[in-house]
C-alpha cells in the first residue's frame, strides 16, 4: 500500500494566504513577487517515503527529491538538490549578504541528514560560466553551523573579476586561478586550514583564521 499525496500552488505571491503573516515579516522586500509550488509526497507502509518540490520564483527556480528517514529524527534522508537563476546577487542581498555581482548561476548537491548533521557530496556552484566551486563535507545544525566541515576547491578563469567593483579588485591580475582548503565553523569565527593558491604558474600554501 501506498499513499501519495500532492500538493499545487501556481502563480501566488509571498503576500497570499499560503503564506501566513509571520513568514512575510520576515521576507526582504527584494524577494516580493510571484511564486510557483509543486510538491509530491509518497509514503509507504514500510516506512519508506520519497518527496519531489519544486519553486520556481522571480529570483531562481529549485528543485528537490529524495527520500525521507523514519520520523521523528529522519536520520537516514537522502536528497538532491539544483537552483538557478539569472541575478545571483540579489538572491544573496535577500539573505542578507551584500555587494555581489548580478550573474546567473547553477547549484547542484547531494546530501544526507545523519546523527542530527548533513553530509553533503557533489556539491557544486557555477557562475556565469567562469567560477566553480566544489564542495563536500560535514554541515551541523548546532547554534551558529558550529563544528561544520567543508573541503573547498574554487577556480575560475580572472581573479580579478572575483572581485568586481571592490578597491582591491584594481591590484588583483586578470589570470585564471585555483583555491583549495578546508573551512571549519567555530565558535570565534571561521578556519582556513591546508589551503593552496594557484595563480597561472604561482603556487601558495597558507593556515589562517578569519572571525
Amino acid at each position: 500500500f501506498k499513499q501519495k499525496t500532492a500538493y499545487e500552488i501556481r502563480n501566488c505571491d509571498w503576500s497570499s494566504d499560503v503564506c501566513s503573516s509571520d513568514l512575510l515579516l520576515k521576507l526582504p522586500d527584494s524577494i516580493n513577487g510571484n511564486f510557483s509550488l509543486l510538491g509530491n509526497l509518497d509514503m509507504a507502509e514500510d516506512g519508506s517515503n520519497t518527496v519531489e518540490l519544486e519553486l520556481v520564483t522571480d529570483l531562481a527556480q529549485a528543485s528537490l527529491s529524495g527520500s525521507l528517514g523514519k520520523a521523528p529524527s529522519y536520520d537516514g534522508s537522502r536528497f538532491e538538490f539544483q537552483a538557478s537563476g539569472d541575478r545571483v546577487g540579489r538572491l544573496l542581498s535577500a539573505a542578507g549578504l551584500e555587494g555581489a555581482p548580478d550573474q546567473p548561476f547553477r547549484l547542484n548537491s547531494k546530501a544526507q541528514l545523519q546523527n542530527e548533521s548533513i553530509q553533503v557530496s557533489e556539491g557544486q556552484v557555477v557562475l556565469a560560466e567562469d567560477l566553480q566551486l566544489q564542495l563536500a563535507g560535514l554541515v551541523t545544525l548546532n547554534p551558529g553551523l558550529t563544528g561544520s566541515r567543508l573541503e573547498l576547491d574554487l577556480k575560475g578563469t580572472s581573479l580579478a573579476a572575483l572581485f568586481e567593483g571592490m578597491p582591491i579588485q584594481e591590484q588583483l591580475p586578470g589570470g585564471s586561478y585555483q583555491l583549495k582548503g578546508q573551512i571549519t565553523r567555530v565558535e570565534e569565527g571561521l578556519t582556513l586550514d591546508g589551503v593552496t593558491a594557484s595563480l597561472d604558474s604561482l603556487t601558495r600554501s597558507e593556515e589562517h583564521t578569519s572571525e
